[in-house]
């Protein structure tokens, strides 16, 4: 899933506006939630450093993972600090934080180990480990089936 937040501020630049964007459909970005903060609070949140303008940054309403709200709270620090531009976007993808060794191939020498692991899976003979126990020889169950005449029922019309 793609994700787009727009970090910019309001006409009068009293109000940092962060609007948050997904993709519910495919290309196509719609509109999730907006947040406005007093320009006052996020600059007293900066003083505390990245962490403590993450959790003033993050709401009920809008809740990004670790990695975009530090990337968020990167640019509000940039442009708040560095008089960088009004309005940015951050746009991210799921699909660059998804494992790409999950997709590589297996080399030939861990193919063969996980054959022969199977191949003794296969090999191993259950019932010998089992046959001496008498474990199911002399169980006894303590539940009684019912006889077949106790399953009639007399239908009354």
């Amino acid at each position: 899933m793609r994700q787009k937040f727009i970090v910019r501020k309001n006409d009068d630049g009293q109000m940092l506006i962060v609007q948050e964007y997904a993709e519910l459909d495919k290309d196509i970005l719609s509109f999730i939630c907006e947040e406005r903060y007093p320009l006052g609070q996020i600059e007293q949140a900066m003083q505390g450093g990245r962490e403590a303008l993450i959790a003033r940054l993050r709401t009920d309403n809008m809740y990004p993972p670790i990695l975009y709200a530090q990337a968020i709270a990167d640019l509000v620090m940039a442009q708040l600090t560095e008089g960088e531009d009004d309005r940015q976007e951050l746009v991210f993808d799921d699909n660059n934080y998804i494992a790409k060794d999950l997709q590589a191939p297996l080399e030939e020498s861990e193919l063969k180990d996980e054959e022969s692991d199977i191949d003794e899976l296969l090999d191993g003979d259950l019932e010998d480990e089992y046959d001496d126990k008498k474990i199911m020889k002399d169980f006894k169950s303590s539940i009684q089936i019912a006889d077949d005449d106790s399953l009639d029922v007399d239908e009354e019309n």
